[in-house]
């Protein structure tokens, strides 16, 4: 059996995962006295595995240690469940504990894998959109943690405005740069607040889920490229500008600039920028699209229309927000400053509001 297997393999010396010394520990003999139950764990564990993969399945283990211990991990995986989650009488140990890892791996793919959970929501376009998105571009864990741990409690029972404060939440840590600690903090009080709430309204008004929109804006209006939320923000922006009647996942290969970095001599970007406005405008949200193929660097320096014609109508065309810029005749200090007025309204009226 399963038990057998893990002494046998642990035997010959042979590197045993983390996670696979867990299923051994709460699978063996003296735990789960019964062959026919052991064999039946052992069977769905593997399927699970499998089904998600071997990184996303040990990834389902950390948000179960995260969601129980509301903290950032102190120690390794196996001695904060053994130590921190068993002994302290968190998660029984056995059947018990394996049973809660299925049930969250079940969650974790309906809601981040399949993005199935919200089929039946009448605005199910619109979430699983934006998940999608969230899902590829929110590189740290913890929000899924508390999204599963807020579904498993209330249901659907206000989600969208729940999902709505978390995306918040991860984005005013994001833009304002917190560290990696103090986020995780952050996201451990939201865990607190869904575990200890006695409804979701009681969740959405806690104190974990306030976010302060003063830096955030004044970030905003700076310079944006090569910040590491900029391809977050013109994705969530294309977001808005997408019709929610038909499910679409957007993705992006990189950013561009329309108005170039380097300004050639005789070319209309000459004509229309001097050297102080290209300067103040290049890098600023509204001078920045989204590609849908790789950059080719021979055609980045384009006057505008060739620009349009030879680069950006092909790279462009996937996202109705960069779209836009085809429309335009000329690329001016005027058409920034009134595109840059345009899209930090659209941020402040549906992102961070």
């Amino acid at each position: 059996d399963a038990f057998k297997l893990f002494t046998i393999v642990n035997d010959r010396g042979k590197q045993l995962r983390r996670m696979d010394v867990l299923k051994a520990k709460n699978i063996s003999p003296d735990i789960v006295k019964s062959d026919a139950v052991r064999t039946s764990l052992a069977q769905k564990w593997e399927e699970w595995e499998k089904n998600l993969g071997e990184e996303t399945f040990e990834s389902v283990l950390y948000l179960l240690r995260f969601i129980l211990l509301e903290e950032k991990p102190y120690n390794d995986l196996l001695f904060e469940y053994e130590e921190k989650i068993f002994n302290k009488g968190k998660l029984e140990k056995g059947q018990k504990f394996i049973d809660t890892v299925f049930e969250y791996c079940s969650l974790f793919n309906d809601i981040f894998e399949d993005f199935t959970y919200f089929d039946n929501q009448p605005n199910k376009i619109r979430i699983t959109s934006l998940l999608f998105i969230m899902r590829n571009e929110f590189k740290s864990y913890e929000w899924k943690a508390c999204l599963m741990q807020y579904i498993k409690i209330y249901k659907e029972d206000n989600i969208e405005k729940f999902l709505s404060l978390l995306e918040l939440k991860y984005l005013e840590g994001w833009i304002t740069g917190l560290n990696k600690d103090t986020r995780t903090s952050i996201f451990g009080k939201i865990i607190n607040s869904i575990n200890k709430s006695s409804n979701s309204k009681e969740v959405i008004e806690s104190e974990s889920l306030k976010v302060d929109f003063t830096k955030i804006k004044k970030t905003l209006e700076d310079d944006l490229y090569g910040k590491t939320f900029t391809k977050y923000l013109l994705l969530r922006l294309e977001l808005l500008a997408t019709e929610h009647d038909v499910e679409k996942k957007i993705e992006a290969k990189s950013i561009e600039h329309v108005l170039p970095q380097i300004i050639e001599e005789g070319s209309d970007w000459k004509n229309w920028f001097s050297e102080e406005e290209k300067d103040n405008w290049v890098n600023k949200l509204a001078n920045l699209v989204l590609l849908s193929k790789s950059k080719n660097s021979s055609a980045k320096n384009l006057d505008f229309s060739d620009k349009k014609k030879k680069y950006l109508e092909k790279r462009v065309s996937d996202y109705p927000r960069s779209v836009q810029v085809l429309k335009y005749t000329e690329w001016t200090p005027k058409v920034l400053l009134e595109r840059q007025d345009e899209l930090n309204k659209i941020a402040f009226n549906d992102i961070f509001k």
